[in-house]
């Protein structure tokens, strides 16, 4: 959806390939926020429930803040095989987020979907409960 909103397609596509081009910056746009939530997701989960933090609202906050990290570094990690260098990676990230705010609100908004979404599958609220608080067969309460 990022990319059909707010990139500009290539000139050599033509009419009839624009699906084509579609699909396959979804793809990598998939591929990519899969990475991202894997690497800094998962940690993000374990030392979120390591210091008691089991609201929604933390992990809205924290998957918030990995959806815009995660846009930066693409956009950083893009920069190395272009044939600019680290200075116009970072002008054009400032530009974006100037001219065109929607560009980091979509990858914001994406990255607190996506931890409400995490939230609601895990329930870190919910503990398991122990093994020893229950008997282990109806014929062990004697």
């Amino acid at each position: 959806m990022q990319a059909r909103l707010f990139w500009r397609e290539p000139g050599f596509i033509g009419a009839g390939g624009q699906p084509d081009w579609t699909l396959m910056a979804t793809l990598l746009g998939l591929l990519a926020g899969a990475i991202a939530m894997a690497v800094l997701g998962l940690p993000a989960h374990r030392v979120l429930r390591r210091r008691g933090r089991v609201t929604l609202a933390p992990y809205v906050l924290a998957f918030t803040a990995i959806g815009l990290a995660g846009w930066c570094a693409a956009l950083l990690i893009a920069s190395l095989f272009g044939p600019g260098d680290l200075r116009l990676a970072l002008y054009m990230l400032a530009d974006t987020v100037v001219s065109r705010p929607g560009v980091p609100l979509s990858a914001a908004v994406l990255g607190a979907l996506v931890g409400a979404s995490f939230w609601c599958i895990a329930r870190p609220d919910r503990t398991a409960p122990s093994l020893r608080s229950s008997p282990s067969s109806p014929g062990d309460r004697a």
